[in-house]
């Protein structure tokens, strides 16, 4: 299914992927689900709204349990390079970072898909998300994919984030 997942406190989400069809590199899935996991195992809840993007081969992380932020993913149609924020708080999908000025020092025409993020804090930004990207970087316009590291930094709540 190609679906990407965190946790916050006692829930796991899971968002996107791709359908269990023929047809399934076509067409990504926008559905968000949470289910609670501690201290016993609860019913899934379907958080899907309009503004839910369609994503598969993408990457979550739980920012200072605020907000999910997803990283790049593959819409069916592209690879993209961009980030989609989620405050599990308000159920509502902030304003995406999908290229500048919001997301700065990406390669122009590239995305990101089945890729890796590693996050981490940095002393120096406390109130900033850090994150390495390592992997599959390419554009279907020039069908090249490249295995490259990223390093991502910014604060999603202003929606200004810089990778290198």
């Amino acid at each position: 299914m190609l679906v990407t997942r965190t946790i916050i406190g006692n829930y796991l989400y899971v968002h996107g992927g791709l359908p269990e069809s023929s047809e399934r590199t076509k067409k990504s899935l926008n559905g968000l689900y949470r289910i609670q996991i501690h201290p016993f195992v609860g019913t899934w809840t379907d958080l899907t709204t309009c503004d839910s993007p369609a994503l598969s081969q993408h990457q979550c992380i739980n920012w200072k349990d605020q907000l999910i932020v997803f990283i790049g993913g593959w819409t069916g149609r592209t690879r993209i390079p961009g980030l989609h924020f989620f405050s599990p708080e308000s159920g509502r999908w902030l304003p995406p970072a999908l290229k500048e000025p919001e997301l700065r020092g990406y390669p122009s025409g590239a995305g990101l898909s089945a890729h890796t993020v590693i996050p981490f804090e940095s002393e120096a930004k406390s109130n900033s998300l850090s994150a390495l990207i390592f992997g599959r970087e390419g554009s279907t316009r020039i069908q090249r994919r490249r295995g490259n590291a990223y390093l991502l930094q910014g604060n999603p709540k202003t929606s200004s984030v810089s990778s290198s």
